[in-house]
């Protein structure tokens, strides 16, 4: 399942109304008494073998009803068979045991809604070791809640078609059919869709047959052949009037007729995907067929069943030309992480949910590090440092972060597991993993872990025992696997660890938490010297010897960040290694470039480290020509810059970061190679360059705004984003106005332009005129026809984003007319969300304190209060700091401090003896 769209995901659970319904036969029953609903796991008295599956589609109507017939065997002598079904009417139950024929009687069937189970009742035992035939109709609505069989929608013209498709993931095949609906029991299904002739249907399997008029109502029956052992919740089918293109027999893909052709690229990478993939795991795909197909309405980015991948439209359309250069690497990245689910979650299965991080995180690992060695040139194994590893260690510090193994003990729980610390703090974990053990015996691993599980499901301890076994075949040095591994998997958050050099050439190392990780100490030295030492789960604190490394040369470690934990130094060890970075700053790899700024950024945020250091380590980039330690600097711009907004010494320091920021751009001017990444650099400086005010890329961005509408891709966030802050000309905020009314004036029109008009959107988050972010506010609150919540909330959001006066705004709205918002937006949670990232003065603190006492909902108040800490804290911060920072560029940067005015020095003396008061 892709990850990009998880807080989307969590957005469509709603509450269902629980009510407890006994449907009783012939001998009276009732609802499962307390001591029978303990556990919302099934029982293991019976296990399923396969499921033949007759269904009707009826598009007109929005609903379905058929047969299913579940083999099963018995495990042990009970009276009873228990399946999950959720919203569904179920009757005409029969059980047949297959070597007699004999049919067991039924006595009562209840469903329970709470716990999503049915149970039937019957008038003698299941035997152990036998089999037997369980007949259920049932019934159902198709509807738009994006789970189960629900129908999504699109228009053709003007006509508004039907489409009815899948998704199951988690714990959502049970609204489809009565069924063992949890991972670990596998089973085949046979499946057969009754539907009208005009559509056609696609399932897991390849069509079998496909026969008209095949009953009285006309319908047309589609039987697919019989898939292998599956888990319930890869199911799936369409059923649809969509257009279709193909590779060959083999691969197709499937979508509405205006988008097909842009489904193009998406398909032969899928072809050519698998290909590689079969060769990496030394494993052929295991069925005969793979279809994508492209679904405009869905709850996340993509989902992997088994042969019949489904996408979000906009997440697989992808225009040579007309579309970024990052979006290309977006689809191929979603692309590629389903393809690899095709053994690393369907062949090979986590058991249960709380291990579904062997799905996600390996998956998420998968698909930087096999597409880094299809396609060297675009360094994706680099990039996932920051796009990856870097964003998740800033959540994974949060309260309500989490263990990977998490016990799931709820059908809620089940929904809300597919988090970030399934996805990317996972994979961080698995590369580290992978950096101790080495590519050789990790590659092997993969491919024996696809053997041990094939057709299976797997626990953390499967994992554990294999890679030990590879390990040890291999005679790596590393701790016992089972302790490596559950000191991260078992324990929230990660460690950070304190680096302290002495005169005797000796280094101590301390981490905190002490005795929670198991963690590898990797280091190296400006001579080249390394080393690999370990502070074991028992161990808080390691003392290691630097043989014939000099005083003088700077001592990293974690290189390259391979180890998911951050690294704090003496004030000597940090001074050289910010020396380094001035005078050759290419002798420290690339990542640790990058590791090195995230590192000081993040711990200066905890006050863990003097603001003076990081200001010193961010002085080097102009220097840096490689996007990666770049990216992480403009993190740290970005945030200095939203932090001190509003503040009294702020334009002091946003002068000294545009004499940062000049040269970068400069430098970029230069770069005029069109290989994959420095398009993407390109792309990235122009963007936070125009965003934080340079005002060379303004003037560009201007001179670039009338042709926006076919400027290349690329460059036209920067462009209307750069004209949007740089001039106060009514056209060209009218221009863009206008496009954006052409883009929403229709469904289509807005999906094929979708990438432009968020572009649009994060445009207007860069103005600056106080009259014009209100025109752009009332527009979100105005333009219900065109504009939905989504949109209308994300441009509320990109208001208060856009600087003090959107912010001021944005709080003066919330306070003064919280009613509208609530009727427009359909909710503020996401906008107060927001604002815990943009509050930074006093007076704003103030504004939201007085929204928090004069608010009457109070399902609002928990998230309040953790908004106003968060908001408090951003607001010391910034006060704590402001002294130091111009104390820091006063005695750093001589040639400027001459040409800040006496006005802004006495203010800074003044806020510097304010702070000694």
């Amino acid at each position: 399942m892709d990850r990009w769209q998880v807080n989307s995901y969590r957005q469509h659970r709603r509450l269902l109304c629980i009510v407890v319904a006994a449907v009783v036969f012939a001998g009276g029953g009732g609802v499962w008494g307390q001591e029978e609903q303990d556990h919302f796991r099934l029982p293991a008295n019976t296990v399923p073998i396969g499921y033949d599956v007759q269904l009707t589609v009826d598009l007109d109507q929005f609903s379905f009803f058929g047969t299913v017939q579940v083999s099963l065997r018995a495990n042990n002598v009970s009276s009873h068979v228990t399946l999950n079904a959720k919203e569904l009417d179920v009757s005409n139950v029969k059980l047949t045991e297959d070597s007699t024929g004999r049919q067991l009687a039924l006595v009562v069937y209840v469903m329970q809604n709470d716990s999503e189970m049915v149970r039937f009742n019957f008038d003698s035992d299941l035997l152990p070791a036998y089999t037997y035939r369980l007949s259920i109709d049932f019934a159902g609505n198709i509807t738009d809640d994006l789970k189960g069989l629900y129908k999504s929608s699109y228009y053709r013209g003007t006509e508004e078609r039907y489409v009815a498709t899948t998704f199951n993931a988690a714990a959502y095949a049970r609204k489809i059919l009565p069924c063992y609906d949890e991972p670990q029991l596998k089973a085949k299904f046979k499946l057969r869709i009754y539907h009208k002739p005009e559509y056609r249907a696609q399932s897991n399997m390849p069509v079998e047959n496909r026969i008209e008029s095949a009953n009285a109502d006309n319908m047309t029956v589609t039987e697919f052949i019989e898939s292998p052992p599956m888990s319930s919740y890869l199911l799936a089918f369409v059923v649809s009037d969509f257009g279709e293109i193909r590779t060959d027999a083999k691969f197709a893909a499937h979508a509405q007729l205006s988008v097909i052709n842009s489904t193009r690229y998406a398909l032969d990478f899928t072809k050519d995907a698998i290909g590689h993939l079969e060769g990496f795991f030394k494993r052929p795909y295991q069925l005969a067929k793979l279809d994508i197909v492209a679904i405009d309405d869905f709850l996340m980015g993509a989902m992997e069943n088994w042969g019949l991948i489904t996408y979000k439209t906009s997440r697989i359309v992808y225009r040579q030309g007309m579309d970024k250069t990052e979006k290309l690497q977006s689809v191929t990245k979603i692309v590629f992480h389903e393809l690899i689910h095709q053994w690393f979650g369907n062949e090979a299965t986590s058991a249960w949910w709380s291990y579904i991080w062997l799905n996600e995180g390996f998956t998420v690992f998968l698909e930087s590090y096999v597409l880094d060695q299809m396609r060297p040139q675009w360094r994706t194994m680099d990039q996932f440092l920051v796009n990856e590893v870097h964003p998740v260690m800033k959540r994974d510090v949060l309260p309500k972060t989490r263990p990977m193994t998490k016990p799931i003990d709820s059908p809620e729980k089940i929904a809300g597991i597919y988090d970030f610390v399934v996805y990317p703090k996972a994979a961080s974990v698995i590369r580290m993993w992978q950096s101790v053990v080495g590519n050789k015996v990790f590659d092997d691993f993969l491919v024996e872990y696809l053997i041990d599980r094939s057709y299976k499901a797997a626990t953390e301890e499967d994992m554990i025992r294999v890679l030990q076994d590879v390990v040890d075949r291999h005679g790596v040095k590393v701790p016992p696997v089972k302790d490596l591994v559950q000191s991260w998997t078992m324990n929230p958050s990660f460690p950070v660890v304190t680096v302290e050099r002495f005169a005797n050439g000796t280094i101590s190392v301390t981490a905190v938490p002490a005795k929670t990780f198991c963690i590898p100490l990797n280091w190296m030295s400006r001579s080249n010297k390394s080393g690999l030492e370990w502070i074991t789960n028992l161990e808080g604190q390691k003392s290691i010897n630097l043989e014939g490394v000099g005083a003088d040369e700077w001592v990293l470690f974690n290189p390259n960040q391979y180890g998911y934990y951050r690294v704090n130094y003496d004030q000597r060890s940090w001074n050289l290694i910010i020396d380094a970075l001035k005078n050759d700053h290419q002798k420290i790899p690339t990542l640790s470039r990058a590791q090195i700024i995230d590192d000081g950024l993040a711990l200066a945020r905890k006050d863990q480290l003097n603001i003076d250091v990081l200001l010193a380590i961010l002085d080097y980039l102009p220097k840096e020509l490689d996007l990666i330690p770049l990216k992480a600097g403009f993190k740290a711009f970005r945030y200095l810059h939203r932090m001190l907004q509003g503040n009294e010494f702020y334009q002091v320091y946003l002068e000294h970061q545009m004499t940062i920021l000049d040269q970068i751009y400069d430098r970029m001017l230069n770069n005029s190679m069109d290989d994959h990444m420095s398009r993407l650099y390109r792309a990235e400086v122009r963007k936070v360059a125009c965003e934080l005010g340079v005002r060379k890329c303004l003037e560009h961005a201007l001179d670039l705004f009338d042709a926006f509408v076919t400027i290349d891709p690329d460059l036209r966030a920067p462009v209307i984003c750069g004209a949007m802050k740089g001039s106060e000309s009514f056209n060209v905020w009218a221009l863009v106005v206008r496009r954006m009314l052409h883009i929403t004036r229709n469904f289509e029109q807005k999906r094929i332009n979708i990438e432009e008009f968020e572009d649009i959107l994060y445009g207007f988050g860069c103005v600056v005129s106080e009259d014009r972010l209100e025109n752009y506010l009332m527009m979100s609150l105005t333009y219900a026809d065109t504009l939905d919540e989504s949109d209308r909330i994300k441009m509320f959001n990109y208001i208060a984003n856009s600087g003090v006066n959107g912010t001021d705004m944005a709080l003066f709205r919330l306070n003064n007319d919280s009613r509208t918002l609530k009727r427009r937006y359909g909710s503020v949670t996401e906008i107060i969300s927001n604002l815990k990232n943009t509050i930074t003065t006093e007076g704003q603190l103030q504004q939201f304190t007085n929204f928090m006492q004069n608010n009457t909902d109070t399902d609002l108040n928990l998230l309040l209060a953790e908004v106003f800490t968060e908001a408090q804290s951003n607001v010391r911060w910034a006060k704590d700091k402001l002294p130091d920072i111009s104390k820091w560029i006063a005695t750093h940067n001589s040639a400027f401090i001459f040409s800040i005015s006496k006005t802004v020095l006495v203010l800074a003396l003044i806020v510097t003896t304010y702070r000694l008061q």
